[in-house]
């Protein structure tokens, strides 16, 4: 297929990272203190939740506390590995000790003073981008990364879902070979068989077959393991740029968390010290499903989200204008927006 981006031709498994990450002396005592009995009481059995898995909760907590760990001042270092995974997939990073595979919350106290920058709506604006590419047509897709509160609301009225449980649905209809049942919502039913065509569309591609013995053929789901590793594959390749590109204007990653990844100092969002920096050459193009959402965590809670929305090209003139509100400090907005991740993604 002509002009295909050269980011589906390169599979090699991403280099291993290291990070140093800071814990709040105070928050790894507690965690350290935490007993099966208490992870059972945090997180009581329910229909599909039982003994077996609270003890593995509580087995990765011991796990994440037997890493290398100094003691420095009023805080822990913790020094945690990503790498590939065993299968040689060249996916998401995993740390198979570290922080990254905790229990919601209690990763929300050890990320406390961190700033999280997470892909927004990852998983659908991945798949639309890659339809794209192929020229695949996705008008449902679409719709729903360009209007996904009006879907969830739209189906949580309809079927009187919570909003996780709507967007488990519209999850589920492309990592799922099987069709929904039992759904009312016209939307979701056309968004469904839309999912299902271009499941069997992508597979088909002769530069992407290359995912398929990494699936998981056992259960049944060959359709859903290969768009589940397909985007996981583009997931990962757009975090490492962000991820370089911030390492490489001075900002400390103190953790990768699947689709995105945690700056060590959680202060620089909203900071009005920050100074302007050199801005790079013009902006390269970037595609509309990059969108990175800003929170600052602060005791487990999202204190904070903004919102930096790039879609179609972005002049660097904008920047000091983008600046000047505060939306984000002048280097992390310059690291985002110019970085050539996406221009190395499409090229």
């Amino acid at each position: 297929m002509p002009n295909t981006p050269s980011l589906f031709d390169n599979h090699t498994p991403l280099s291993p990272v290291r990070c140093r990450l800071r814990v709040p002396a105070r928050t790894y005592r507690w965690l350290d203190s935490l007993t099966l009995q208490d992870i059972q009481e945090l997180r009581p059995c329910e229909k599909r939740w039982g003994r077996a898995d609270q003890k593995e909760l509580h087995r990765k907590l011991r796990d994440f506390l037997a890493q290398t760990a100094t003691a420095d001042g009023a805080h822990i270092i913790v020094q945690e590995e990503y790498r590939s995974q065993f299968s040689g997939f060249a996916g998401r990073l995993f740390s198979r000790k570290g922080c990254q595979g905790l229990y919601r919350p209690l990763r929300a106290h050890i990320l406390s003073e961190t700033a999280d920058l997470d892909q927004s709506c990852a998983m659908q604006r991945i798949l639309l981008w890659t339809c794209t590419q192929f020229h695949f047509t996705a008008p449902h897709l679409q719709r729903y990364v360009e209007h996904r509160e009006e879907c969830l609301n739209g189906l949580m009225q309809s079927q009187s879902l919570t909003k996780s449980a709507a967007k488990e649905c519209f999850q589920i209809a492309w990592t799922s070979c099987k069709r929904l049942r039992g759904t009312k919502d016209r939307f979701l039913r056309e968004y469904d068989e839309e999912a299902k065509r271009l499941q069997c569309a992508l597979m088909q591609v002769d530069v992407l077959r290359w995912i398929l013995p990494f699936c998981d053929t056992g259960k049944a789901n060959l359709e859903g393991s290969f768009v589940s590793h397909l985007f996981q594959f583009v997931e990962s390749r757009l975090t490492a740029c962000v991820h370089e590109d911030l390492q490489r204007a001075g900002f400390e990653v103190a953790a990768l968390i699947f689709d995105g990844l945690n700056l060590a100092d959680g202060t620089l969002f909203g900071s009005q010290d920050q100074p302007h920096p050199q801005l790079r050459p013009p902006l390269v193009e970037l595609h509309e499903f990059v969108l990175l959402e800003v929170c600052v965590w602060r005791s487990g809670k999202c204190e904070r989200s903004t919102t930096v929305r790039t879609t179609r090209a972005v002049s660097a003139t904008l920047m000091p204008r983008i600046c000047e509100k505060n939306v984000l400090p002048a280097q992390v907005i310059t690291a985002l927006t110019t970085t050539p991740c996406l221009a190395r993604l499409r090229s």
